[in-house]
């Protein structure tokens, strides 16, 4: 049928002599030609389609890591997991508190709390306010230093200095996060108010006063107040100002808040 002698009559669309197919269905050979080229081109492209589809969430496994394939067929670069030990030495240790003893970086944080008061110790204290009395001279910004003393039977016989747990706890509540509260060696409260002049320490110091009237009936509150850079420009200066001012401030038999009478230039 399709010998030389049927393939001008195919390609007229004429019936073929000898052939029992009708002219109909004798289709011309370019016909079936471009036809065949047409579907191996569609079945290309859903093949492509299928691919890609594939393709994005592939992966490829070897050496026992994993590696995705991208739309544009490439593998990125494996990510490998931390372990658990190296995450845990990443993280940075937060205070334990008062009474927790721990190796490590924990240890390092209970050198410098109050085991007493979970507050920060003298030495914190004293560090920091050098930092920041560097920090508020570039910034051109005030800070405030007190010295603070809690007694209770204050012009009896019997007066003594307050326990200091309890008047922690509420140090906590009344000032600011920023503020830097201590507990010296000698049993006084320190507290750093960084970006307060004078005016707002009396105030934040009064704040303190009135809690501690309500929630500690019978304890006195004497205070010794300094500021930078009004009264000083130096760290020492201005705590043994704070100081000066808190022995004046005991001179009362009632709670008080002193503000020291020193200047720069003494």
């Amino acid at each position: 049928m399709f010998g030389s002698p049927a393939l001008p009559a195919l390609a007229a669309g004429l019936p073929v002599p000898g052939s029992t197919l009708p002219a109909a269905v004798a289709v011309p050979v370019w016909v079936m030609v471009v036809a065949g080229t047409l579907a191996v081109f569609s079945s290309a492209i859903v093949l492509r389609r299928n691919h890609s589809a594939v393709g994005v969430s592939a992966r490829t496994k070897s050496a026992g890591e994993t590696r995705p394939i991208n739309r544009r067929g490439e593998r990125a670069e494996p990510v490998t997991p931390a372990k658990p030990n190296e995450q845990a030495e990443n993280s940075v240790p937060r205070s334990p508190g008062p009474g927790s003893a721990q190796d490590g970086p924990t240890h390092a944080v209970d050198v410098i709390i109050d085991p007493e008061t979970g507050l920060f110790n003298q030495v914190f204290f004293e560090a920091s306010l050098v930092k920041r009395i560097s920090a508020a001279r570039r910034g051109l910004r005030p800070l405030s230093v007190a010295v603070a003393d809690v007694t209770v039977g204050v012009g009896s016989s019997v007066g003594s200095r307050a326990s200091a747990a309890p008047v922690a706890a509420i140090m906590v509540n009344v000032f600011r996060e920023a503020d830097t509260l201590a507990h010296s060696d000698d049993g006084l409260f320190l507290i750093l108010l960084e970006d307060t002049p004078e005016d707002g320490a009396v105030w934040l110091l009064e704040r303190f006063r009135h809690r501690l009237t309500e929630d500690l009936p019978g304890h006195t509150l004497r205070v010794g107040l300094s500021c930078y850079p009004t009264y000083g420009f130096e760290a020492d200066k201005i705590a043994s100002q704070a100081r000066a001012a808190l022995a004046s401030a005991r001179e009362w038999q009632q709670d008080r808040i002193e503000v020291t009478t020193g200047s720069p230039e003494e």
